[in-house]
């Protein structure tokens, strides 16, 4: 994985990064693992969190990886999470999770139960790159939306 990370950030090429992935034939059972593995660095290295985000929204595209792998690895990441001075990036890391439609807000929600402030950062992350109707339909399609209305009508 240091290797596909490597020549990714060098070349900054999610084309040949995809292709050095198919080449290296990663185990289905070990694809979680690797994900985890980019999402850490990712976590370590905020400069190329972009790029590597971008790289595993093409691997889930392409459907060389599955949604419930990068969800399995997002999951992982949390649990080991040890104090909040992470909690901005894996709000965006959770925020593009739903912005590439790899979970939506429910799934989002529940993920990030008990981790509190990265589900608000999120929702404070996608508010940024959102218009409202988009947020909203999210919400709608989540069904968290009447849950939502009423909690405030209350």
């Amino acid at each position: 994985m240091d290797t596909i990370v490597d020549n990714l950030v060098s070349k900054e090429s999610t084309n040949e990064a995809v292709e050095q992935w198919k080449e290296e034939a990663i185990p289905s059972a070990m694809t979680q693992t690797a994900i985890n593995h980019l999402y850490k660095v990712a976590l370590e290295k905020a400069e190329v969190m972009p790029l590597i985000l971008t790289f595993v929204g093409q691997l889930a595209k392409d459907e060389v990886i599955n949604f419930t792998h990068c969800n399995e690895a997002f999951l992982k990441l949390l649990s080991l999470k040890k104090d909040n001075s992470e909690d901005k990036h894996m709000a965006t890391l959770a925020a593009w999770a739903v912005e590439n439609d790899i979970c939506d807000l429910k799934d989002m929600s529940e993920a990030t139960m008990g981790h509190y402030p990265v589900y608000f950062l999120a929702l404070q992350h996608l508010t940024q790159v959102w218009d409202n109707e988009r947020l909203f339909a999210a919400f709608e399609a989540s069904g968290m939306y009447c849950h939502i209305s009423l909690n405030f009508a209350e």
